[in-house]
């Protein structure tokens, strides 16, 4: 082996200039930046024909590819010319387009390039990427690499179908914008309600649908987004073309803080909000969160102050509070809708629904029932009976049976349809919300619905999702840098808390697990092993007894079998039907996790007057307490001069011979000291206690 440094001195040139020609070569120095013998005598030759013909590193590169990268120690004036004329050919190739796919692995990439893999490999790592010959980079990556070895012409191959790549990229607002304006046609308003937990979202609701929602609903609290549609025919319209009923779609988002996710899919997909606000409770956190949201997302918005009926509300109040937020209510002369309701007591709800038919009048929601149906995903869960179902929100085209879908990356053909009270439909026109069966898997909440023609062009899409899927996560791999490796690397060891979770629906799972996933110190984190739909099963107790897990259900049952083989694993199970007692349960079991807190606290002090005893490890001392009190069994620092010198124990209290707990100030006493330590007279002990303390997240 030979250094770097050596071999800079034995060929005379500036190490620059040497790391260069390694790298040329495609050759690596060790950790210890050495070469081998029989690497350090080809960069020798290779110095030696460099220096001879004075041609560009490119030339050489031409000249190894095309005579099988055989070294020449001896170049004549003949070879430069042929070498010249090489260097014109190269510089040619180089400048023909290039088409390379969306991924492309090394070794592809190489041979479409005509240049060794170590070439790609070595520029790869100049910008930080590290790979291996049959791993594969994006195009983003791969037309950088190529720009950088000489090739300036490279073009990203465009394979899929147009109308397939439309299904995959295409967005609600672009669908509208290319239909025919003839043929868009009045559709139901879609509004959901919004606000502070226990302020009376779901009793509106059930007031406005009048059934009894609230009855099924654990705590009051909503659990899953809902979708329900009312016919609304108001008795004050006079007009014959208001007789007729009007439908308005309703989507119940649930309000506590742990939805935050859920509640912003409804509101997505929602025309109008309404802003539900309790007069006796004023504006809360989640009040904000909405405000905050609606500002942001420019969505027409009704504020609805709820329990007017009680003696304690205070509208003007909320009225001030809105008003400091920015929201200005229009008999305040601003341009916020206001009415005053009781939700319980069914007071103004008449108002409130025409306040959401002018609001609707006003912005003209349109759609086109004659497209093939487009929708969201509100709602998805396992049937036993039916297997995978999911409540669908159609915005545009009418959804038939039998139709083929494609709902993300699941596929299917609708075998049944109900509405929203589980009556079997044969078709759901823009703004209804449905519940279909018939889908390959289960879909993930907030994700889009599509019809196609048939169960190929179903495949073909999903084949193509995954592909683009398989591109963004190749990005994202490339972008992880080697310092923020290091950072998840903890000094100290992480303790984790395993978890399997088990839900009645896929919204309530996901919002579960990313509520819990959240719950993290650099001492302790949520792993969640294992999640899915359904009752907890015997499956789940053998994984969480091999993996040392807990197991949470929500909504859920526990099998018999499941107990029973529960029980004799000593495998844990908690089941919730509220969501913030479960998240509450979790981060106890977490706080349990974390090291206790250890706390000095400071008892008193005493002044050493007098030394009565000096032994091995031991002394006995007299003096007077002079602040708090002094402790038998306390720990006690030695103070001299204001400066600490050891620390020992007071092993003993007495007061004329008598041994006693506690000596208060002002009291002489004797101590008897323990540890290796020499007190002197004048010098101060500062007795104090040590406790353990629990910490929490």
């Amino acid at each position: 082996m030979i250094s770097i440094s050596d071999l800079t001195q034995q060929l005379n040139i500036k190490e620059n200039e040497l790391l260069e020609l390694i790298s040329e070569l495609g050759f690596v120095a060790n950790k210890n930046n050495k070469i081998s013998n029989k690497k350090a005598e080809e960069i020798i030759n290779a110095n030696n024909v460099k220096k001879s013909t004075k041609v560009p590193s490119s030339a050489k590169d031409m000249v190894d590819k095309l005579e099988g990268k055989q070294k020449e120690k001896d170049v004549n004036v003949s070879d430069q010319e042929v070498d010249s004329e090489q260097i014109k050919e190269t510089e040619k190739e180089k400048q023909e387009l290039i088409e390379i796919s969306s991924i492309i692995s090394v070794k592809e990439f190489a041979d479409i390039l005509k240049v060794s893999v170590s070439d790609i490999i070595t520029v790869l790592m100049k910008n930080g990427v590290l790979v291996t010959i049959n791993e594969e980079i994006d195009f983003e990556t791969a037309a950088i690499v190529a720009l950088e070895l000489g090739f300036d012409n490279v073009k990203e191959i465009k394979t899929e179908d147009k109308k397939i790549k439309e299904k995959i990229d295409f967005r609600l607002q672009s669908v509208l914008q290319k239909e025919n304006k003839k043929d868009l046609k009045i559709r139901p308003p879609v509004v959901t309600i919004m606000g502070h937990v226990d302020h009376g979202k779901t009793s509106l609701l059930d007031t406005i649908l009048k059934s009894s929602i609230i009855d099924s609903e654990a705590g009051g609290i909503t659990q899953h987004i809902g979708a329900y549609q009312v016919e609304v025919n108001l008795k004050e319209k006079k007009k014959k073309s208001s007789s007729k009923k009007r439908k308005i779609t309703f989507l119940d988002t649930p309000g506590h803080e742990a939805f935050t996710e859920m509640r912003a899919r409804g509101a997505h997909i929602a025309d109008i909000i309404i802003l539900l606000i309790d007069t006796t409770d004023g504006i809360r956190p989640q009040t904000i969160e909405v405000i905050d949201y609606i500002k942001n997302a420019k969505i027409p918005f009704i504020i609805a102050l709820n329990k007017i009926d009680r003696p304690e509300a205070d509208p003007d109040r909320i009225k001030q509070q809105l008003s400091d937020l920015g929201l200005v209510i229009e008999k305040w002369g601003g341009d916020v809708l206001c009415t005053p309701i009781s939700a319980k007591k069914g007071k103004g709800i008449d108002d409130l629904l025409e306040l959401i038919l002018l609001v609707a009048d006003m912005k003209e929601f349109k759609a086109n029932p004659d497209s093939p149906a487009l929708g969201a995903i509100i709602e998805s869960r396992i049937d036993y009976g039916k297997g995978p179902q999911a409540t669908i929100l159609v915005q545009n085209g009418t959804l038939k049976q039998d139709d083929y879908i494609v709902v993300g990356k699941t596929i299917g053909k609708i075998r049944i349809m109900e509405d929203f009270l589980g009556k079997r439909i044969k078709e759901a026109l823009p703004s209804t919300p449905t519940k279909i069966a018939g889908l390959s898997s289960i879909p993930h909440v907030g994700d889009i619905l599509q019809v196609v023609n048939n169960e190929k062009e179903a495949k073909l899409i999903v084949s193509k999702i995954d592909h683009q899927e398989h591109i963004k996560s190749i990005k994202r791999l490339k972008k992880i840098k080697s310092d923020e490796i290091k950072e998840t690397i903890s000094n100290g060891q992480i303790k984790e808390l395993k978890l399997i979770i088990k839900a009645d629906v896929k919204g309530s799972l996901e919002t579960i697990c990313s509520s819990l996933t959240k719950l993290l110190t650099n001492e302790v984190i949520v792993n969640i092993i294992s999640d899915g739909i359904g009752d907890v099963s015997e499956s789940d107790i053998m994984m969480a007894h091999t993996s040392s897990a807990l197991i949470i259900g929500f909504n859920v049952q526990v099998d018999r079998v499941a107990r029973s083989k529960a029980r004799s694993e000593k495998v844990n199970i908690s089941t919730y039907d509220v969501i913030y007692e479960l998240i509450d349960d979790v981060k106890k079991a977490l706080s349990d996790l974390l090291e206790p807190e250890i706390i000095h606290i400071k008892l008193g002090r005493f002044k050493v007057m007098e030394i009565f005893l000096t032994g091995k490890n031991q002394m006995i001392l007299g003096g007077k307490v002079t602040s708090g009190k002094i402790e038998k069994g306390a720990k006690s620092k030695v103070l001299r001069n204001s400066l600490e010198v050891c620390e020992g124990t007071v092993s003993d209290l007495r007061i004329q011979k008598k041994s006693v707990q506690e000596v208060l100030k002002g009291h002489e006493c004797g101590i008897k000291f323990g540890g290796d330590c020499i007190i002197e007279k004048g010098d101060i002990l500062e007795a104090y206690i040590v406790e353990e303390r629990k910490r929490t997240l």
